[in-house]
């Protein structure tokens, strides 16, 4: 890890290990997960050599799990690697729904969550914008966007808030037309853009009703 990065904050990502995972970090535990299909981060940066060779361990653990089938052992999904500015999304911190939508307009509402890991109050803003996303996950045209609001975020803590926007015209998902779009979050440490996080999502609907059922 560079010298230059020692302000910013490192966690690890794990989709997947099975079971009772425990994670260290130049010996020392950084964390831990009970059985093993739930995903989980954990935080290096406290234990972090910076400008030398950092090493981690991870120790599973099936003993205790007898059952009828195998569940398998072991880290079976991705690992990531995540690096961010003290002021950024929190870990899984952008939701979309989508409330309403008709032919002539649908909404989106963003709810998002943002984390603060200095020691000291930060006067943050954020911004959200939609843009249309093909079928190869690049953005294309700008289809609503809000522009920056502020939020304060106390020293150590997050802070959850939520933003609607308005879609002219939208694209509806089907299994035919799998129209999809993006909802970019951006966060900003006063004026200065500190992290930028992205979310697809679709507008679609889904109803019961008594005499068609689903």
């Amino acid at each position: 890890v560079s010298a230059k990065d020692r302000k910013k904050q490192f966690y690890l990502d794990f989709d997947g290990a099975m079971a009772n995972a425990e994670v260290w970090l130049n010996g020392r535990k950084v964390g831990e997960r009970p059985f093993g299909y739930s995903s989980f981060r954990v935080d290096l940066t406290p234990y972090i050599l910076y400008g030398e060779d950092n090493v981690v361990a991870v120790r599973l653990n099936t003993e205790k799990f007898g059952a009828r089938w195998y569940p398998g052992a072991g880290i079976y999904r991705h690992v990531y690697l995540v690096k961010t500015e003290p002021v950024h999304v929190a870990h899984w911190g952008v939701f979309v729904t989508t409330p309403e939508i008709t032919d002539e307009y649908a909404e989106a509402l963003v709810h998002l969550k943002i984390q603060n890991d200095f020691q000291e109050v930060v006067k943050g803003q954020y911004a959200v914008d939609i843009y249309e996303l093909d079928n190869n996950d690049v953005s294309g045209e700008k289809v609503a966007s809000v522009s920056k609001s502020p939020i304060l975020l106390d020293a150590g803590r997050s802070v959850s808030d939520s933003v609607s926007l308005r879609v002219k015209s939208p694209k509806k998902w089907d299994l035919e037309h799998t129209n999809r779009y993006l909802a970019r979050v951006s966060v900003y440490n006063k004026n200065k853009l500190a992290d930028v996080y992205d979310v697809p999502f679709g507008f679609r609907t889904i109803r019961f009703t008594h005499d068609n059922g689903f």
